[in-house]
């Protein structure tokens, strides 16, 4: 748990600390002070990193775990200097859009600062919104307040602000996720990425961006100097992991992302790998022997099949009804796991968005060849028949805005970034909303040099894993014995590839028709597949108890066909709802303005 909590009425103390200590275990510790500037309170687990000051000027609060450029180190031994983050502070009030957070931060963090003379606030998020952080104004006696905070159930209680928006609503089912700065509730806004929230004491809100991916007019380097660069920033990042932390462990997959990682571990002292899945198959197979040859302790852990919408009711009450719990696959299994015991736990989540083109839509060249080409189908705008026309063309229409708007920077590559800039619009997001709040997390192809190396690089570079595959390719010879869970070896181009995927993709068929004609309900995926998920939740009637609620009709309104939801909206889609839905029907707010 880390998490924050801010309203500008000293009397909401109490509120404050009672939502926040809701679902906390006693491990939990909480922070709270209040005054004629406001209320504040923020809870988190002594292995989740954050720093805090307060003295008789000033409030601030860092939550997530980045590193400190220039004179500082990412340590959890780092004595802060007080002085220098309140005149890193007093500089980014005189000139929001000029002052450079990422140049101080690197990594994923998110910030709030009270002035107490005046009760000014700022805040402020990294490059990508890695961490989403919520604010709302509203109305309680008469009076305007203001509030933010990082969960988004905390603020809506807080708040009373529980009204559904409809046309978010529709974008879940047309796109998944909202349009940013727009949330499921209405009148809650998100804190866009690089950006930089003041509010003065009068209580006027202004909004400025600090950094954007602005599109290259020129591509002055070659894919071997892209990959160069990569690999260096890559282990920059981890030498200055290893130097930092004295216990390491790496959540380690069959895949190519965290084999890099565990590939430039190699030799490093206190380094531990740990698997998840449903069972002992051929995904923790590959990841043993991964370990194995990278010299590194293995552990696994088996969650039971159906562990997906066991999630559901735990991630909503950790990370808000807003991350996606189909992405929380370690909820129940961190502690098992012991990841709480280590300092620092390592993934290589964004390398899929940020350096391998799973930002746009992609297809097979045809099923199971490893070979993949762009889906300009999924580029056109969605359509849902539960949705009436008015309803589509107000999501539409937010959503183009929207895009509109980066087209001022990424005027060619614009619908590349929309689920990137901010990576709040990716619904995977959620899987490192969970993680945060259990342990100390550390992603590191979210490393700032990183990010701005991938908003140079053409898609084509992406796709097929082309810059990926020159920047480790080292590594990935290391580990040529062990192939990916596709099949494909990854040191080989994707041509080269397409007979070992072929291959793999049959035997993965013959297994599925054996498994079948013997009854067996095995899940021959190396993950649960979203129609499969769909398929679990018809059997225990949740659609018919949530979706199809008087209370889910109610909030979501007369422009959605509820009885025609369910079949007319893809698997994905459905299953955010469906917790969306869960959420209405089972939350109690406490008693607000």
């Amino acid at each position: 748990m880390n998490d924050f909590l801010y309203s500008s009425n000293p009397g909401d103390m109490e509120s404050l600390e009672l939502l926040l200590q809701t679902h906390c275990p006693p491990e939990c510790r909480l922070t709270s002070s209040s005054g004629s500037w406001g209320a504040f309170a923020s809870i988190h687990r002594p292995a989740a990193p954050r720093l805090f000051m307060e003295n008789e000027q000033h409030l601030f609060l860092l939550i997530g775990n980045p590193s400190f450029q220039g004179r500082f180190v990412a340590s959890p031994r780092f004595i802060p200097d007080e002085s220098a983050i309140f005149s890193l502070l007093d500089a980014s009030r005189r000139d929001p859009k000029a002052f450079r957070w990422h140049d101080h931060f690197n990594g994923q963090f998110a910030i709030v600062a009270i002035q107490k003379s005046n009760a000014a606030i700022l805040m402020a998020s990294d490059m990508l919104q890695f961490i989403t952080t919520y604010y709302t104004t509203y109305s309680c006696r008469s009076e305007t307040r203001f509030a933010c905070g990082s969960q988004i159930n905390h603020l809506a209680d807080l708040t009373g602000r529980h009204a559904l928006d409809e046309v978010s609503i529709a974008e879940c089912m047309l796109y998944k996720t909202p349009t940013s700065p727009y949330t499921f509730l209405k009148d809650v806004y998100t804190i866009p990425p690089a950006a930089v929230l003041l509010r003065d004491p009068d209580g006027s809100i202004v909004v400025s961006r600090y950094w954007g991916p602005e599109e290259p007019e020129t591509i002055d380097f070659t894919i071997e100097e892209c990959a160069g660069e990569l690999r260096r920033f890559a282990e920059s990042n981890l030498e200055q992991v290893a130097r930092d932390y004295d216990s390491i462990a790496i959540l380690l997959s069959g895949g190519s992302d965290s084999r890099a990682v565990a590939g430039m571990l190699q030799g490093t002292p206190n380094v531990e790998a740990f698997t998840f899945s449903e069972s002992e198959n051929r995904e923790t197979g590959l990841a043993r022997n991964i370990a194995r040859i990278a010299d590194l302790p293995f552990r696994l852990f088996s969650q039971n099949d159906d562990f997906y919408l066991d999630h559901m009711d735990g991630c909503t009450e950790l990370a808000g009804f807003d991350q996606f719990f189909i992405h929380s696959h370690l909820l129940k299994a961190w502690e098992a796991m012991g990841l709480h015991e280590k300092s620092v736990v390592l993934g290589g989540f964004f390398a899929d968005v940020l350096l391998k083109g799973n930002q746009l839509p992609h297809k097979p060249l045809f099923r199971g060849c490893g070979v993949d080409v762009l889906d300009t189908k999924q580029l056109d705008p969605q359509t849902n028949a539960a949705l009436s026309p008015s309803l589509q063309e107000a999501a539409h229409t937010r959503r183009q805005v929207y895009l509109d708007r980066l087209k001022t920077f990424r005027p060619t590559t614009s619908k590349g970034f929309e689920v990137v800039f901010p990576l709040s619009m990716d619904d995977p997001l959620s899987y490192t909303a969970v993680n945060r709040r259990l342990f100390n997390a550390h992603e590191v192809f979210a490393d700032n040099r990183i990010v701005e190396l991938a908003c140079k690089v053409p898609y084509a570079w992406k796709l097929n894993d082309h810059l990926f595959r020159r920047a480790f390719q080292d590594i990935f010879r290391r580990f040529r014995s062990v192939p990916h869970t596709t099949g494909k070896r990854c040191q080989l181009g994707p041509y080269v590839n397409m007979p070992f995927c072929l291959a793999t993709t049959m035997r993965r068929k013959i297994r599925l028709q054996l498994i079948k004609r013997l009854g067996s309900q095995q899940n021959t995926d190396p993950w649960r597949q979203s129609p499969s998920i769909v398929q679990e939740a018809r059997r225990r009637g949740l659609f018919d108890a949530h979706i199809r609620s008087e209370a889910f009709r109610e909030a979501v309104g007369d422009d959605i066909d509820v009885d025609r939801l369910v079949d007319a909206t893809k698997p994905k889609s459905l299953l955010f709802l469906l917790q969306i839905a869960r959420y209405v029907n089972t939350r109690e707010p406490p008693a607000s303005c």
